[in-house]
């Protein structure tokens, strides 16, 4: 009752069964190649990554989208990802989904849309004001002189 790192003993089966992101071959289980995929304990085997997504290592339990795709967390793991980019007349905006790297850190690309847009809005109110402070600055001088 012996099993390797890359599986567990199965009670019920009364046999080593594969972790996660390995695939039986004979009586060994086996890392899925990169473009492959296992996300369940078992005797299954790897699966190729969905479109639009990849797997960059051995042994993947799951494959992230590539840059510019999205799959919701309600998106079973073997669905497609699908583009994300939307546009407007006025500009191209892309929102980026929250990815989770190696160390478990969480980057998220619509913070920082919000934070650019924040201060896209605020030099705007800026640029309005010296404008209108301008103006005003202008309109007293005239005034000023015809006197």
């Amino acid at each position: 009752r012996t099993c390797g790192l890359d599986g567990v003993w199965g009670p019920s089966s009364g046999h080593c069964v594969c972790r996660e992101g390995h695939q039986a071959e004979g009586d060994a289980c086996k890392a899925c190649k990169i473009g492959y995929f296992k996300d369940e304990v078992g005797q299954g085997t790897c699966t190729k990554c969905p479109a639009n997504s990849h797997s960059e290592a051995e042994a993947s339990v799951s494959c992230p989208c590539l840059s510019g795709y999205n799959r919701t967390e309600a998106h079973a793991p073997s669905s497609s990802c699908i583009a994300i980019e939307t546009s407007n007349p006025f500009l191209t905006t892309r929102n980026l989904a929250s990815e989770k790297d190696d160390s478990g850190a969480t980057e998220t690309g619509a913070i920082l849309a919000a934070i650019g847009g924040a201060l896209l809005v605020a030099v705007l109110i800026i640029g309005v004001l010296v404008s209108w402070g301008m103006k005003t600055r202008n309109k007293c001088n005239v005034e000023n002189r015809s006197q």
